[in-house]
């Protein structure tokens, strides 16, 4: 009887019997061999490879499957509210530091201030112990575009404070990036939502004119160096954004 077989690269022909005679017996012994179209022994086929095989299956299936987003999380910063960010360099070396940038940007240094210390509200956590904040800073700005500044501060080295100490352990370096919450959004749920990210810890804080007045603020520094690489640096505006802000400790 004749049998058939299929093959993929070949048309499909019928099985024909071959016979030999062997000395099993003295009966003859007949064997089937597939010819298709030419003798072509099965073990010279071409093995799939398993690899390409699958590489092809999961090509199909995403051909097949509609197109999917993965859902961001929220961001803890608004997009477009960095205003700013900050160099801190030594006290003694502070007006250096403004020559050497006006040189790089062809501009007049701007005339330092003094910002801080215990008129400010402040507030600088030592060994986890929020402390009335006492040390002052130089501070500078100098506009870099419309929407980005560039400070520069340097701690008063006789007082503990984050302008301070930063410099102290990791020297001349940016300091922080600055980002402004809009109008209406207080700081400090804004803080608890980052320290819960595990991002970082509130590490100062202060305010800056008289509360909830016209060109009032606060700001808060999150100590976020190990996961950023630099502090963070959230600001509150005058709409009452800084009303949460815990009160400066007594001693």
């Amino acid at each position: 009887m004749d049998l058939l077989v299929a093959d993929h690269n070949f048309d499909i022909i019928p099985l024909k019997k071959k016979e030999k005679k062997e000395k099993m017996g003295g009966e003859k012994r007949s064997e089937s061999a597939c010819t298709v179209g030419r003798e072509f022994p099965w073990e010279a086929h071409p093995k799939p490879n398993p690899t390409t095989s699958f590489m092809i299956i999961l090509t199909a299936i995403a051909m097949l499957l509609p197109a999917y987003s993965w859902p961001l999380p929220p961001s803890l910063v608004p997009q477009g509210s960095l205003s700013h960010f900050c160099v801190v360099t030594s006290w003694d070396n502070y007006n250096l530091s403004l020559q050497n940038y006006g040189t790089l940007f062809g501009i007049t240094p701007p005339l330092p201030g003094i910002a801080g210390g215990p008129d400010s509200n402040g507030t600088y956590v030592i060994d986890g112990i929020p402390s009335k904040l006492l040390g002052t800073t130089k501070i500078s700005f100098i506009s870099l575009n419309n929407l980005t500044k560039m400070e520069f501060l340097a701690g008063d080295p006789q007082y503990p404070s984050w302008w301070r100490d930063v410099y102290l352990s990791k020297g001349y370096e940016i300091h922080h990036q600055g980002y402004v919450l809009p109008e209406g959004e207080p700081v400090w749920p804004v803080v608890q939502v980052f320290k819960e990210s595990g991002l970082g810890e509130p590490v100062q804080w202060g305010r800056w004119g008289e509360i909830n007045k016209p060109g009032s603020g606060c700001y808060v520094y999150m100590d976020s160096q190990k996961t950023l690489g630099v502090t963070i640096e959230i600001l509150g505006g005058s709409g009452g954004e800084c009303d949460g802000l815990p009160a400066q400790p007594s001693g």
